[in-house]
């Protein structure tokens, strides 16, 4: 049976190319997904809240409800709780979308809370469920 040199010279190779990038990935060196190894002793800390994640857009919108903190303001909403009325639906979505009073839970004043209106296909701005 003659050797195949061309296919052991082959079977090197991609031993030398595996053991190589298998060092490399075990030194820390950046690897193939371009990751590169903290130093030793080097520790990574997470951030505690997410004000400190989303920091710029935190210090537009507090309650990141959609609606800056100028808007809340100026509409006298909550700048620090999304549903500032507690009806289940959004600031941003009673203001922008439904055009409802974010602060008035029952904007018709009919008995029935906005989100339960709007679920149930009603126009919350309309007495009369």
């Amino acid at each position: 049976m003659p050797i195949n040199f061309r296919k052991i010279i082959a079977i090197v190779i991609l031993l030398i190319i595996l053991v190589l990038f298998g060092w490399l990935v075990l030194k820390g060196v950046k690897a193939v997904v371009g990751y590169w190894q903290r130093p030793r002793g080097e520790q990574f800390e997470a951030p505690k809240t997410l004000q400190e994640v989303y920091k710029d857009e935190y210090d537009r919108d507090n309650d990141f409800d959609g609606l800056t903190n100028e808007e809340e303001e100026a509409l006298g909403t909550n700048k620090t709780k999304a549903d500032s009325d507690d009806d289940g639906v959004l600031d941003y979505d009673e203001v922008k979308i439904h055009g409802t009073d974010p602060l008035k839970p029952d904007t018709d004043g009919d008995g029935h809370k906005d989100r339960e209106e709007i679920l149930d296909g009603f126009d919350p701005k309309v007495q009369g469920k």
